[in-house]
């Protein structure tokens, strides 16, 4: 979490927005807009772990959670976006940190499969 304030995150105009400065804009912005609280805009941020927890409900509702799968599809989704978003703009240090943080999230997925399959008693 310390090296993502520092990473820089996007490029907007030529300038560099790390991940601390990115925060301290969208605190300005929710000062700027009229008729909506600031608080209201800081919700924003709480978008992410509610659309992952959305999407988690969606994928296993049916079934018993299985975190090796969750893991895997979560670190998928992630690497995909953000090698899109690595192809059209190049690659920058807080991108490329976090398809990083993709490929490691699928690799614990799998090594968490191969785990508890290997963990399972065989029938002879």
């Amino acid at each position: 979490m310390a090296v993502s304030g520092f990473a820089v995150w996007v490029k907007v105009f030529g300038s560099e927005l790390t991940g601390f400065r990115l925060a301290e804009l969208i605190g300005d912005f929710g000062g700027d807009v009229e008729g909506v609280p600031p608080a209201w805009v800081g919700a924003v941020w709480y978008l992410l772990p509610l659309s992952a927890g959305g999407c988690w409900l969606a994928l296993f509702r049916h079934r018993p959670p299985n975190a090796s799968s969750a893991h895997i599809w979560a670190g998928t989704a992630i690497t995909l976006v953000v090698g899109l978003y690595m192809v059209s703009q190049g690659p920058q240090l807080g991108p490329v940190l976090a398809f990083v943080g993709g490929l490691l999230i699928i690799a614990g997925g799998a090594a968490g499969r191969q785990s508890r399959a290997a963990s399972r008693p065989t029938d002879r």
